[in-house]
């Protein structure tokens, strides 16, 4: 406790106004040394530390009205310019109001050490920075007077490893990062946090892809630079789906990458496998089957989504399919909507008439009704017969007999209402069935595939028929805005 209250009372001396003055110094606005008060902005105040004491020289600046303005230790003071003195220990400055300005702190060769920190008259940091023998090392960080960051940066041993630009509310809008001092990358940024430019650089001159971000995040452009300068002709445009778009930087039009099965990806939707391309703004899906409907087929789903900003028009004519079987090739080539309604029709037709003979034949008999009565004669009778069985077959037959016989003789009477009602059944049966073959004609070409205009967003989906043929693998193209794109299926049982 002792020695602490001696240390207090040194303190106290050595801050106070009974310190030892040895020299009052005064300078203008820009800190140089000027002669008489009358021409200064500022005055300082030189206190010796007393001999065996454990603190230094000490200095206390006023502004020329009298208010304190900083105070700290020194090794050396320049009368004539401040900038060349020399600082050692805790130095801190003041606002008029009394409010601390900085604290700065100095090691033995007068270079800043550790924290050095400034504020805002309201008290808040201004901005702050960590020193190593002179040299900034680790953060360094400066502030809004709301408290929001507006740069930060991060050195080590003296070398910038990075630095970060914000906007006034506190997102960033620029990031810098370096190699051995030199620019590595640098990002930018929309105020609403979004990354809205990305680059590399190779001797400080942007080399590598350049991205450039839409701020609603949908998307960006990648272009490729080289020594500043654009690598190519083009920029390509991918949105968060994968749709890859490449369009020629002058003209604004798109460019067609060729694709190849290398392009093909897979996915499973609903149970059933998709391949699929995603590229010059184009998604085109195929999934395929082998349908037993009114004959084998190769049943091809297909899926267009337009992702340009222009239409694109689907050729159902233009498609071609084949199948490889060993070293032989088999063309296979889909339908047309016209081409399989036509097949497709003959077939339904045939049934509808085959349908509509079956419902007839069973009501000829339908108003038709047997009796039998028995009779002893003698003599010769003569006897006819014309009957017809419930399968439509028609029977006739004569016969003669002499003596005393008994006989057995058949009658048919005709019921009109029985047989109006068995025809008014036969034809209901006979107009549903055609209408449910009607149904199926309708469904089938409303979902099939006809040439079409694919507005930009807009999409298609719907089926194709190809002959079927025995084979190792079933091959589609699909013509589109200018590319073929190629559909492999392994079809070997």
């Amino acid at each position: 406790m002792k020695k602490l209250l001696i240390a207090t009372t040194l303190l106290l001396c050595l801050h106070g106004l009974k310190a030892q003055k040895i020299d009052t110094i005064y300078y203008d606005t820009n800190w140089k040394g000027v002669a008489v008060k009358e021409l200064a902005s500022y005055m300082r105040v030189i206190y010796e530390a007393p001999k065996g004491s454990m603190y230094g020289n000490v200095e206390k600046n006023y502004f020329i009205t009298g208010e304190l303005q900083g105070e700290g230790g020194f090794s050396y003071i320049d009368k004539y310019d401040d900038s060349k003195s020399k600082w050692k220990g805790k130095v801190l400055a003041y606002y008029k109001t009394g409010k601390k300005e900085a604290e700065y702190y100095y090691n033995d060769s007068s270079e800043h050490e550790g924290l050095q920190t400034e504020y805002y008259e309201s008290g808040s940091i201004r901005n702050f920075a960590n020193y190593s023998n002179g040299l900034p090392n680790g953060e360094l960080k400066r502030f809004n007077e709301n408290g929001k960051p507006s740069e930060a940066y991060k050195y080590s041993n003296g070398e910038i490893q990075s630095s970060n630009l914000y906007y006034d509310n506190g997102k960033p809008s620029e990031a810098t990062f370096y190699t051995n001092g030199a620019t590595q990358s640098s990002m930018k940024y929309y105020e609403n946090g979004a990354v809205k430019f990305k680059a590399t650089f190779k001797n400080e001159k942007m080399d590598g892809t350049f991205f450039q971000y839409l701020e609603d995040g949908s998307g960006h452009y990648e272009t490729e630079m080289s020594d500043g300068q654009k690598a190519n002709n083009y920029t390509t445009f991918e949105d968060n789906a994968g749709n890859r778009i490449k369009y020629n930087i002058e003209s604004k039009e798109v460019i067609q990458d060729k694709p190849t099965l290398a392009d093909m990806k897979s996915t499973v939707s609903n149970g059933a496998t998709f391949l699929y391309y995603k590229m010059n703004g184009i998604f085109l899906a195929v999934n395929v089957t082998i349908s037993s409907d009114n004959g084998k087929y190769f049943l091809a789903s297909i899926v267009v989504g337009n992702n340009l900003n222009q239409s694109i028009v689907f050729e159902a004519d233009k498609l071609d399919g084949f199948v490889e079987k060993n070293t032989k090739t088999y063309s296979c080539k889909p339908y047309t909507s016209d081409e399989f309604a036509n097949i497709v029709g003959k077939k339904l037709r045939s049934k509808s008439f085959w349908n509509s003979v079956g419902q007839n034949l069973a009501t000829m008999n339908a108003g038709v009704s047997t009796s039998s009565t028995s009779t002893l004669s003698a003599g010769y009778v003569n006897s006819a017969a014309i009957a017809a069985d419930n399968n439509g077959n028609v029977v006739a037959g004569v016969g003669s007999s002499y003596g005393a016989n008994s006989t057995v003789s058949q009658t048919q009477t005709y019921n009109a209402g029985a047989q109006y009602q068995a025809n008014q059944n036969a034809q209901r049966n006979i107009s549903q069935y055609n209408n449910q073959l009607e149904q199926y004609q309708s469904a089938l070409d409303e979902g099939y595939l006809k040439s079409n205009v694919v507005e930009p967003s807009k999409s298609i989906t719907g089926n194709m028929n190809a002959k079927f043929q025995k084979g190792d693998k079933f091959i589609l193209y699909i013509p589109l805005n200018g590319s073929t794109y190629q559909f492999e299926w392994n079809i070997k049982d």
